[in-house]
């Protein structure tokens, strides 16, 4: 046996290994979740080199580039010293990984292994989550490696997106059975958090799937708007703690009154940082000493609609206070070229069923992104390296159609 395919051949199982590992870490554990990572990307760096793939780099590629490169342009022009250039180092991450996913080769075992260990991972950690809930009195669910509640609650949702179409097209009694216990597990598990965004885009990703795939079958779509029926008029009927706050915050006119001020903070930050941004990570350092200040350059004074805080509770507020006009386009051209990658490669009923798995999971979690990130920041490490796994899975597939699996390129 040639030993450049012995070669070839171990790398794949490295890649694969590490990035499956990272996956299956990422809600549980920083430690792990890092090592394994940063494994993949030093295997992919080593092959992208190797094999000269960069000179298959499109505009995409190049924008990926940027936006890692964003970060420490940031940094570069923060009027503070804080966590700035922590921040550009772990805005790598993201974009990277994409980047390195959608040029490396997978059999289907290897996609089937990558999806089974997101939502593996995801199960680990809620039933941990749950655990913690009932023996260390902890008043929130929470994954263990993600954050708060919040946090955990997007995850989850996402996790929702991956697990929604593997419900799907399962066709055997026993694991189409253990795959819809599976996705009402996720359902339970968000309206616990009791995060309304997740809430409410969870819902979105199921009417919008199960609109989708009744290409093939009207029955999910019919179930979904049952179900949806069900939880709602439950949920109203229990007065559970979702239900309640919505209730009591629409009837003083204030559906969210405290990210209305957060928001109004952020944009004071944009309006005084408008192209570079104050710095990843630097958004509690504008603090309510500095913002005085702002305001008092702007002939304004400070009051109860401004709210300094520990971030922006939403992904686009949060980008334009840390990352200007330059991180806000390049994210926006990003989920636009995804977005339109997706619509140019809608499936058809024939379609086999990993591709309707990888491109419904992938505009599901873009749905998380997009539609979650008005009311959240959505695109943190655990979220990002979610997304950007799926995405880069999605791309790899149309990329690599009918590549070996022991093959690294094209």
């Amino acid at each position: 046996m040639p030993s450049r395919y012995i070669a070839h051949s171990l790398f794949q199982k490295v890649l694969v290994f590490s990035l499956s590992a990272s996956a299956f870490f990422l809600p549980i554990g920083e430690f792990p979740k890092l090592l394994f990572l940063l494994i993949f990307l030093c295997c992919s760096l080593y092959v992208q080199l190797r094999e000269k793939i960069w000179q298959q780099y499109d505009i995409f590629d190049y924008l990926l580039l940027f936006w890692a490169c964003s970060g420490f342009i940031s940094a570069s022009f923060s009027p503070f010293e804080y966590k700035e250039w922590s921040g550009a180092v772990g805005n790598l991450f993201i974009p990277l990984s994409l980047l390195f996913i959608k040029y490396t080769v997978f059999s289907e075992k290897n996609f089937l292994l990558l999806l089974t260990s997101i939502l593996s991972g995801t199960l680990f950690a809620t039933l941990e989550g749950f655990w913690q809930l009932t023996s260390q009195h902890e008043t929130t669910l929470m994954l263990h490696s993600v954050g708060f509640v919040n946090q955990s609650a997007i995850y989850l949702c996402m996790s929702f997106a991956i697990a929604l179409p593997f419900c799907l097209t399962r066709t055997q009694p026993f694991k189409f059975y253990f795959a819809l216990f599976f996705l009402l597990f996720l359902i339970f598990s968000t309206l616990y958090t009791d995060s309304r965004g997740s809430a409410i885009t969870l819902a979105i990703i199921g009417i919008s799937g199960s609109l989708i795939w009744r290409k093939k079958s009207r029955k999910p779509f019919l179930i979904t708007i049952m179900t949806l029926v069900f939880l709602t008029s439950s949920l109203f009927y229990l007065k559970t703690p979702i239900i309640k706050k919505t209730l009591q915050q629409t009837s003083k006119n204030q559906l969210i009154p405290e990210r209305q001020k957060i928001w109004n903070s952020s944009l004071l930050i944009w309006r005084h940082n408008p192209f570079f941004g104050i710095g990843i990570k630097n958004y509690e350092k504008a603090d309510k000493t500095i913002q005085r200040q702002w305001l008092a350059k702007e002939k304004r004074k400070y009051s109860a609609k401004f709210m300094p805080y520990v971030h922006a509770h939403s992904l686009y507020f949060s980008t334009l206070a840390e990352q200007g006009i330059l991180g806000a386009v390049i994210i926006f051209l990003v989920l636009l070229k995804i977005a339109l990658h997706l619509k140019s490669h809608f499936p058809k009923p024939e379609s086999s069923q990993l591709y309707w798995i990888l491109w419904l999971s992938t505009l599901g979690c873009s749905q998380v992104v997009i539609i979650n990130g008005l009311v959240n920041t959505t695109l943190r490490i655990e979220h990002g390296l979610l997304f950007a796994i799926m995405a880069g899975l999605w791309l790899s597939f149309n990329k690599h159609k009918g590549s070996s699996s022991h093959s690294l390129t094209e």
